[in-house]
């Protein structure tokens, strides 16, 4: 978690020593700093996601989604967001053992349960070229981790980012979250009329009911 708020010379010092969050931190200012270099960005990413970090898994997915620094190779793109998913899933469930309050506390049992079975469900089927599926899961579970501090710091923002992007493609976990970060205020605005629209719109998309998980919204 402290790499995320290192300054480059640590960053670069943390990387030599081969420190996972150090090279991610490295790929995400190559990517999206100024002077920006995709090819920098590739080796950080690539350096991370070697040691399964599912930010930096995610990140090199979308580099080989859209090409630049490599060829675009979308069958490639969907393994690595599938194993995004899966990290992400992982370092959540390992959260959510351990934590006794918040987001991830009592009452998510039945939401959490239904969420891994899906996701298990889906990375159980052939990779395939479905990179936007499996970009989906990822997202869910990357938002997840950022909002609950899963093996990286606690990041609302981006987290909410996260599932709103996947939220508007229609994907039913991602939308079912949103409906419960506006009714407990965690991340968002807390705003009762927005969780029940993406409630809806979770379940017309095949998500059970807040009420058939248990889910009680604080």
């Amino acid at each position: 978690a402290g790499a995320e708020r290192a300054s480059p010379v640590l960053l670069a010092r943390m990387a030599e020593a081969g420190d996972a969050a150090a090279h991610r931190a490295l790929g995400f200012a190559w990517r999206d700093g100024a002077p920006r270099d995709a090819r920098a960005a590739l080796r950080h990413f690539r350096a991370a996601a070697a040691q399964g970090d599912p930010q930096a898994l995610f990140a090199l997915g979308a580099l080989y989604r859209t090409g630049g620094a490599v060829a675009p190779d979308a069958a490639h793109a969907a393994v690595l967001f599938r194993a995004a998913a899966a990290e992400a899933m992982a370092a959540v469930r390992r959260a959510r053992r351990e934590a006794k309050a918040g987001l991830l506390g009592p009452g998510a049992e039945g939401w959490m349960a239904f969420a891994v079975a899906r996701t298990r469900a889906a990375l159980a089927t052939p990779p395939g070229r479905d990179a936007r599926r499996a970009s989906l899961f990822a997202r869910y579970w990357i938002g997840l981790a950022l909002l609950a501090g899963a093996g990286t710091a606690a990041e609302p923002a981006r987290a909410v980012a996260h599932h709103r992007a996947a939220a508007r493609q229609g994907f039913s976990l991602a939308e079912f979250s949103l409906g419960l970060l506006h009714a407990r205020g965690h991340g968002v605005p807390r705003d009762r009329a927005e969780a029940r629209r993406w409630f809806a719109r979770a379940v017309a998309h095949g998500h059970p009911a807040p009420a058939a998980l248990r889910v009680a919204p604080r």
